[in-house]
């Protein structure tokens, strides 16, 4: 994050000097050379270019410069019940579908509690699904614990019957927090 600032404080550095300067073109242009060259520098030494002449691509400095979420989740299972009709004693009447999901705190401190989404999406990316979900059990820094739950089964809803019909290695899965709760009492919203 440092490093976003102080590039972003450079360009302003860069812009108020064209600002304020009467120059012609031709020492504008030198200066501005001489400010790619150090921003070049800074760069390089942060590890945001593979060398000092060529950029690296933008999905390599976005991944270096990106937080990790404080959250994240792994699909372990997601499996499709048949309901029993046939047996009157079984009380099982509607299908559904299960899922287990793995937790993981990445924050620094110990999560108490947590609130969003889990967004399913294919091996592209692209999303399917979203499931609202609330942990309300506490997760330890850098620990994990495992979720289980299950939905009614409603043949009518696309995801519904993507979710059916899947391999679960063929889904990711993501935890879009809206709120989190801290053990200090620290109170996030995203």
């Amino acid at each position: 994050m440092k490093k976003i600032i102080l590039i972003g404080l450079y360009i302003v550095y860069i812009s108020n000097i064209f600002a304020l300067s009467e120059n012609d073109i031709e020492s504008r242009l030198e200066i501005l050379e001489q400010e790619i060259e150090s921003l070049k520098e800074i760069l390089f030494e942060a590890g945001l270019l593979d060398n000092k002449e060529h950029s690296t691509t933008n999905a390599n400095i976005i991944d270096s410069v990106v937080e990790p979420r404080p959250i994240t989740v792994e699909l372990l299972s997601i499996d499709f019940f048949e309901s029993n009709r046939d047996n009157d004693y079984a009380n099982d009447f509607s299908d559904w579908i299960s899922f287990v999901f793995l937790f993981t705190n990445n924050h620094n401190q110990t999560i108490r509690a947590a609130k969003g989404s889990v967004v399913f999406m294919d091996l592209f990316g692209d999303e399917w699904w979203k499931i609202g979900l609330t942990l309300n059990d506490p997760i330890g820094k850098n620990e994990a614990i495992t979720w289980e739950g299950m939905i009614d089964y409603n043949g009518y809803i696309d995801a519904h019957k993507t979710a059916k019909r899947s391999d679960p290695s063929g889904i990711q899965v993501r935890f879009d927090i809206e709120q989190m709760l801290l053990s200090d009492g620290t109170k996030l919203i995203f």
